[in-house]
């Protein structure tokens, strides 16, 4: 990925592919944001706690374990927007 002269990010694409996306937006920190979604269901802690515990530490491992349980809904939350020339 590099960013282009308007700094936006641009995904690079293999030439000859016809294809160019750019990333528009995004949710920043979208790591963080799933787990707090997902922990804020079942834990007892308030949403200031949770925040200040959740970006402390990497969320990788609990992410992948919420992916191998079907637990899905906590990704909705985040967004990616891009714009594919073709």
């Amino acid at each position: 990925m590099t960013v282009n002269a308007s700094g936006k990010q641009v995904i690079n694409v293999p030439e000859g592919a016809g294809l160019k996306v750019t990333l528009l937006a995004h949710t920043p920190g979208p790591e963080k944001v799933v787990a707090q979604a997902a922990k804020l269901c079942y834990s007892p802690a308030t949403v200031e706690e949770l925040h200040e515990a959740i970006y402390k530490t990497d969320q990788k491992k609990f992410i992948k374990k919420l992916l191998s349980m079907g637990h899905m809904s906590p990704v909705e939350h985040i967004f990616f927007t891009q714009l594919f020339n073709i």
